[in-house]
């Protein structure tokens, strides 16, 4: 089969695949810091911020580990390395010593507006935001840049740019990740986190097993510290963890084949494949699991049994979401209706409930056309390519993380906010980067021999005047 001539150029120009992939960077880090003073205020932003106030004194300040305040309702109710983040840059800030008094900050009052509730001590200061934000903000930028590493990894640059530009320009991205809260940091940690296991994952199905252990290392920190920003990013474990059965399991199918004669690589020493990616598997597990411990005071007295009592505070909260009246009209309560508020979060043409990059630019669900055709691409090139040689590629790892996430999601989303669906707003970038990028090709392709033959035509044309000038010359 032929290569693609933008598929050549790709493999042959490392340095322009790295330019472009700064100058996206920067672009997506430029658009998700405009106008981010003025940016709609949430009032999870004083909670957060609230929190931060509390626990970061606490722990940095005072070093008091043994405060009750770290097994109260607050200290439960969400890991703590997300409001370190926050204390960490209000202090760098010169702003340390309003720690205290975002401690005490009164419940918000929403018909009062955002201005009012600063000066009545229910709101933090543009001072103290806006840094905040900056920091959700640029974290998000460096979320699609890990993106852009995880297209170029399983597919190709172009993927990765597309994908990164995309999840950037997201009008999702531009609303959740633009406040003082953890959306932009949790993005940050998964997609670090699903970009090692891609690179870990590639290195064990090519036998490169030194270098698949060693990917393993920064990809179980990159666990913990989603789950230590919040307790939903422990769906980063579930994916390093599907990755690795996944690869295991397929190389179980190679022996099997093997030993049936239907392939000439039987003798090859996939056993110790498998030992590395189940080795693989358990360091991420012992270094997330360390991490989070280690970032988290609520856990140091007894780690086991405190993780009881965090798991018992979130299901008794869970069950108070639930059972509110005043939100009757935001509980999810099945499967079916999670995941139509996906469908509709990510892709209807709504300006209000609907997040779609195109649906809402051009009026028309174009997102998931390019979604399915995304998927479509995907799985055709795995199919084939299972069939020819009998092995996955990390496009399985990719269809894997798309089922882990979509599924979890289906289960366990208790309400309808719209920042949940962040994580499934980076898969529909990078699936609509797999639809786009063959199509792409294909244009560029038409377009290079269109202008050959014209150029072909215009050298026969010319070549045929000259020999008629010739002709007349010598008759003359």
């Amino acid at each position: 089969m032929a290569t693609r001539r933008c598929d050549r150029d790709n493999s042959t120009n490392p340095r322009l695949a790295w330019l472009w992939s700064v100058c996206a960077a920067l672009v997506v880090a430029c658009v998700l810091q405009l106008g981010i003073q003025g940016h709609p205020y949430h009032n999870d932003e004083r909670l957060w911020l609230k929190n931060a106030g509390k626990f970061y004194p606490k722990a940095f300040t005072e070093r008091d580990m043994g405060n009750p305040i770290w097994w109260r309702w607050g200290g439960l109710d969400q890991p703590h390395l997300g409001r370190f983040l926050y204390g960490a840059v209000i202090t760098a800030t010169g702003q340390g010593d309003q720690l205290p008094h975002l401690a005490t900050m009164k419940r918000y009052r929403a018909r009062l507006g955002y201005e009012k509730n600063v000066e009545r001590g229910a709101a933090p200061p543009a001072a103290i935001l806006v840094p905040c934000r900056r920091t959700s903000a640029a974290m998000a930028a460096m979320a699609c840049l890990m993106l852009l590493f995880i297209g170029a990894s399983a597919f190709n640059w172009r993927v990765g740019l597309i994908a990164c530009l995309w999840l950037g320009l997201s009008p999702l991205t531009w609303l959740v990740c633009r406040r003082a809260m953890t959306d932009g940091p949790l993005l940050l940690a998964l997609l670090a986190g699903m970009l090692f296991v891609v690179l870990m994952l590639k290195a064990a199905l090519r036998d490169q097993l030194a270098r698949s252990l060693w990917w393993s290392l920064p990809a179980g920190l990159a666990v913990g510290v989603a789950t230590s920003v919040k307790f939903n990013g422990a769906m980063a474990g579930l994916h390093a963890a599907g990755g690795c059965l996944l690869v295991a399991a397929a190389t179980v199918w190679v022996i099997v084949r093997a030993r049936g004669g239907h392939t000439r690589t039987g003798t090859k020493p996939y056993g110790r494949r498998i030992v590395t990616v189940l080795a693989a598997g358990l360091i991420i597990g012992i270094s997330s699991f360390a991490l989070f411990v280690a970032v988290n005071p609520t856990l140091y007295p007894g780690p086991i049994e405190n993780i009881g009592k965090i798991l018992k505070q979130r299901e008794e909260t869970r069950a108070a979401i639930v059972t509110d009246k005043t939100r009757r009209r935001k509980i999810l309560e099945n499967v079916a209706q999670r995941a139509t508020f996906i469908r509709d979060t990510l892709f209807i043409p709504d300006a209000r409930r609907g997040f779609g990059l195109l649906a809402q630019s051009t009026g028309w669900p174009l997102d998931i056309a390019l979604v399915l055709a995304g998927l479509a691409v995907v799985t055709w090139a795995e199919v084939r390519h299972i069939c020819r040689t009998g092995t996955i590629t990390a496009h399985s790892v990719v269809l894997l993380w798309v089922l882990i996430t979509f599924g979890l999601m289906s289960v366990w989303l208790p309400i309808a906010r719209f920042r949940y669906c962040l994580p499934m707003q980076a898969i529909v970038a990078l699936l609509c980067a797999a639809a786009i990028d063959p199509a792409m090709c294909r244009l560029v392709d038409a377009g290079r021999a269109r202008i050959a033959r014209a150029r072909e035509a215009n050298a026969e044309f010319a070549q045929a005047q000259m020999l008629e000038g010739r002709a007349k010359d010598n008759s003359a």
